[in-house]
């Protein structure tokens, strides 16, 4: 990655994160990042597009989304999905600390991308939010409550959002390892309080319980 893209990378964070107390990109700002480096001659050089064919905050939106695949080579399309899993912000995602608490730049417990091991993740971007949310119940006992659009993947790679997990395969960890297991409940628990958190792509855990995960995944537009 060339010294141009780590600026990017940084100026980019930085503003994100001095953003986040108001749940707000500044997607202006950004606009501005980009178009500072477009000038320096990086422009289309990683995938996202110029910047002088932006303007408005969908596009802003869009631009970020090019920007963070460009950026961190995530594994989903982020051309067209912003990269955000959902858990309610009263989940715990570990121990001693919910969701609600998750800051920028935190290491949080995942998967690899293979889903055949765990490894951490950094926090790329944190927001809250008040969105639809169910309550995802698994055979094993694992539970956890997350916006109703949260995909979740499935052992034969395929993606089903959170609404629609019931009687589908979830992965989890109860304290005996990886293990996939069916959803025997959902619940719709209304509009609630929730931490719109990016990990570039990755899959993460949140649980309702410490000790009982489950793992959902950062694909769809939160």
């Amino acid at each position: 990655m060339s010294d141009d893209i780590n600026s990017l990378r940084n100026s980019i964070n930085t503003l994100v994160a001095g953003t986040l107390s108001t749940g707000q990109i500044d997607f202006q700002s950004i606009y501005s990042v980009l178009t500072t480096m477009s000038a320096r001659g990086t422009k289309g050089t990683y995938g996202y597009p110029h910047p002088n064919n932006y303007s408005g905050t969908r596009d802003m939106n869009d631009m970020w989304t090019w920007w963070n695949a460009a950026s961190y080579n995530c594994n989903c399309n982020c051309a067209t999905n912003c990269s955000c899993m959902c858990p309610a912000a009263d989940m715990f995602i570990r121990p001693e600390l919910r969701a609600g608490e998750v800051k920028v730049r935190m290491l949080l417990e995942g998967v690899t991308d293979d889903q055949n091991s765990t490894r951490l993740w950094e926090v790329l971007t944190r927001s809250n939010h008040r969105k639809p949310c169910v309550r995802v119940i698994a055979e094993n006992g694992a539970e956890c409550e997350w916006r109703d659009i949260t995909p979740f993947v499935q052992p034969d790679g395929s993606w089903i959002q959170a609404k629609d997990m019931l009687g589908h395969e979830i992965l989890t960890d109860i304290g005996n390892g990886l293990e996939w297991t069916r959803c025997v409940a959902l619940e719709d628990v209304g509009v609630k309080a929730i931490a719109s958190i990016s990990l570039g792509g990755h899959i993460y855990r949140a649980g309702k319980v410490p000790g009982k995960w489950m793992y959902a995944h950062n694909k769809v537009e939160c």
